[in-house]
């Protein structure tokens, strides 16, 4: 994790079946400097999810979404979507090879 308390922090927002993309999105993140927060790691023990991660997002920069089959599903992206949405948090979207339709995307 990045060690400087200061820097702009990115919430990742991912399917659970997705983590491994997640994973090395957090990686990237901190690599470049930034800090980076992701339910699978950032959730505290014994803390409610649903709790937890609406002050994430609201305490984060950007919404680093990773679109799949799986996170157009999930109840969790959504809601993080619409918190986002409503704390007026810029979302980055980047659609995965599983996302419905990626292949007629331009490249």
């Amino acid at each position: 994790m990045v060690s400087n308390p200061e820097a702009p922090r990115v919430f990742i927002s991912s399917a659970s079946q997705d983590s491994a993309v997640a994973t090395r999105a957090v990686a990237l993140i901190e690599r470049a400097g930034l800090r980076s927060w992701t339910s699978t790691r950032d959730v505290p023990a014994g803390h409610d999810h649903g709790e937890v991660v609406p002050d994430a997002i609201a305490g984060s920069e950007a919404v680093l979404l990773l679109l799949s089959k799986d996170a157009v599903t999930s109840p969790w992206v959504l809601r993080e979507v619409e918190h986002a949405i409503s704390k007026q948090v810029p979302l980055a979207p980047v659609a995965l090879p599983s996302f419905p339709g990626v292949e007629s995307l331009p490249k």
